[in-house]
């Protein structure tokens, strides 16, 4: 499975520094959700794992090589990833907008193999939108589009998959399937995930490791028991919680939370 780290990278984007001799390196086969407050360089850090942008210094490694001297369809072989706001697409249907994913594996004229079709319609089965794959993308409601955005990504059929905030503007209910569907990747597939999440419970119950950053810096990186404690989250986002113990349900709960004194204005 390929391994991917971050050694002394510094990002500069529009002049403004990023974060700078950042170091992580992500756990293989797990879940890792990257928490902290906005602006923190949370979706950037996704991004510069992912290649779309640049680093000024240091290496994103893939493989133990410097991915941005490796060849565009290996490394979209090999990751993935899910932004936070899609494209627009009028007058496109599912299926076809699945099979961009199988764009890193074609050949000459681009046309579908038996494979591709075979990873098509592998990937619109695990995400439950076969039914839809007649159906134009613009149609879709939230749940369905972003279900349909994954397919895309699943048919890709990389082991790291990034998501950049994949529950943003869903019910609830909404926000349970794709993170079940994400957790049935993981456990059934052998997926690394990796992904920017808002909420802290939702991110202590299925995430297995944990990235706190608050201004362009890693707080504290680990287990999810390490890190969803109060004294972590008072650092990175200036809030008094209160945690029910992992001992209840089998990740800590966030029950209640407010400001500190020098964070209200």
């Amino acid at each position: 499975m390929p391994q991917i780290e971050a050694k002394k990278a510094t990002l500069v984007y529009d002049k403004n520094p990023v974060f700078s001799d950042l170091s992580l390196k992500i756990p293989e086969g797990n879940i890792t959700t990257i928490i902290g407050p906005n602006g923190c360089g949370k979706s950037s850090l996704l991004k510069a794992l992912s290649r779309i942008h640049p680093l000024q210094a240091g290496q994103i490694l893939l493989d133990d090589k410097d991915l941005s001297k490796q060849a565009s369809k290996e490394v979209a072989q090999k990751l993935s990833l899910l932004p936070q706001f899609h494209q627009s697409l009028d007058g496109i249907k599912v299926f076809d907008l699945v099979s961009y994913g199988r764009f890193p594996y074609q050949k000459g004229l681009g046309r579908l193999s038996e494979q591709d079709r075979e990873k098509i319609n592998w990937a619109l089965e695990k995400t439950q939108t076969k039914h839809l794959q007649g159906s134009m993308v613009h149609h879709l409601s939230g749940g369905q589009s972003q279900r349909v955005w994954i397919a895309m990504a699943l048919a890709q059929d990389t082991p790291i998959i990034f998501l950049d905030e994949p529950t943003t503007y869903l019910d609830i209910n909404h926000q349970l399937e794709i993170l079940e569907l994400l957790k049935d990747l993981n456990h059934s597939e052998g997926k690394t995930i990796v992904m920017v999440l808002h909420d802290i419970n939702l991110a202590a119950r299925y995430s297995d490791h944990i990235i706190a950053m608050k201004d362009g810096q890693i707080v504290e990186q680990g287990p999810v028991d390490k890190l969803i404690r109060p004294e972590i989250l008072e650092t990175v986002f200036g809030i008094t919680a209160t945690i029910l113990p992992a001992s209840h349900y089998g990740y800590p709960l966030l029950l209640d939370y407010k400001l500190l004194p020098s964070e209200r204005k």
